[in-house]
């Protein structure tokens, strides 16, 4: 197996991290380990692929990720044509799967294989490393018979998107592989044709080593030196927003501390578009359209205090300040690096900060440099690597002969 698709999944947030300090698993407790796992897998009702639009550019699922890739593609090409899997819901265990996947293929070697995973990470890491052999399985079925044109995988990668990307290619499938947000710079484990980029980062490793042709999706219209920030008035419109899996006990806490401090005009919470009604419903403020255009969120406030969330960019190249805030949500600190290069001020409580350690952060010379820098580095692709132009005449041809 691809060692880069290990490197992939351990960087997911959904899986536990590996303990490195613990010794690894041996014998007896290796083998009731795989044993669960192996049932876990193989009881657990997985996305069946039931149909498609074969002349379409496939989108893995109607998110607000994938809505996004179909809004970026039909702005530069306008004649593209857009499907969406859909699926059903199948148990492995009772259908061709298993035996298909590991059964036709060497159950030992696969076996083999994946206690040298599970002996040394740990168990959410191996169940996904099983889920990927079936979910390449039900792709490669499906593309056999009818390959798509082109299949657009988002750079937020799982298992499951792996596992079709690999078996699109196989069957002569393009891929168009979309940057979501600018920490996904690494290598994905298969070939892409087509990449829709944020920086140089992933364009340059991109290029080397699939020779894939690249669009540049401008997420900053302006120039890193022009990035500036507007001051946090007294009495300011408070903004806070985190990942999918806020921690209402700990907004609350916050809450409290910023009517204390820094006595707000309003406080608004945006919530992460896949949040539910019942994640948010013990919050104590008032809640921001989690629909809205994460933009739209930063122009309505004077401060964004954030949680583990991409949004913190979005957020800066509107020109509001943004405090990042440790417990906020799910994850470790600093998940994405912004407090650790510079791109934004954050610690770990609202109590370490004044408004004045805030506005003088976004003001000061020495801040604004390495804030830039930042973006230069993470949001910016030379023009001579933007070749868009390719990419409407090839997808033209490559969606008019379907």
């Amino acid at each position: 197996m691809d060692s880069s698709l290990l490197a992939v999944l351990r960087y997911l947030g959904r899986n536990q991290r590996p303990r490195y300090e613990r010794p690894p698993l041996q014998g007896v407790a290796l083998l009731w380990e795989v044993a669960k796992d192996l049932v876990a897998v193989a009881c657990t009702p997985m996305p069946f692929i039931k149909g498609y639009e074969t002349g379409a550019i496939l989108l893995t699922s109607n998110s607000h990720k994938t809505r996004e890739v179909r809004t970026f593609i039909t702005g530069i090409l306008e004649s593209a044509r857009f499907d969406t899997i859909s699926y059903g819901k199948r148990i492995p265990l009772f259908s061709f799967l298993l035996g298909h996947r590991f059964l036709k293929r060497r159950l030992g070697k696969v076996l083999r294989r994946y206690s040298w995973i599970r002996r040394r990470y740990s168990a959410r890491i191996g169940r996904d490393f099983l889920k990927f052999f079936l979910y390449e399985a039900v792709a490669e079925r499906r593309f056999a018979e009818r390959p798509p044109a082109a299949l657009a995988i988002v750079s937020d990668l799982g298992a499951r998107r792996i596992a079709f990307a690999r078996a699109a290619r196989k069957f002569g499938a393009l891929v168009i592989y979309y940057q979501y947000w600018q920490h996904h710079s690494f290598r994905p484990p298969f070939r892409v044709d087509y990449a829709i980029c944020i920086n140089n980062l992933l364009a340059d490793r991109l290029k080397a080593s699939y020779g894939s042709i690249v669009m540049n999706r401008r997420v900053y219209g302006g120039k890193a030196e022009d990035l500036s920030f507007r001051t946090v008035p007294d009495s300011p419109v408070i903004g806070i927003t985190t990942n999918v899996y806020p921690d209402s006990e700990e907004l609350n806490r916050l809450l409290a501390g910023v009517q204390r401090t820094l006595r707000p005009a309003r406080v608004l919470y945006k919530p992460h578009p896949r949040t539910t009604d019942s994640d948010i419903q013990d919050i104590d403020c008032e809640i921001f359209d989690r629909t809205a255009g994460i933009e739209e969120f930063a122009r309505a406030i004077d401060l964004c205090i954030s949680g583990n969330t991409t949004a913190i960019l979005k957020v800066l190249l509107e020109g509001t300040p943004c405090l990042y805030l440790y417990g906020l949500d799910a994850y470790r600190y600093d998940r994405y690096g912004y407090v650790g290069e510079h791109a934004v001020i954050g610690g770990e409580s609202l109590e370490q900060f004044k408004l004045e350690d805030i506005n003088a952060f976004y003001s000061a010379p020495d801040s604004l440099e390495r804030v830039r820098a930042y973006m230069e580095r993470n949001m910016i692709i030379d023009k001579t690597k933007d070749e868009t132009p390719r990419f409407i005449d090839d997808m033209q041809r490559r969606l008019g002969e379907r």
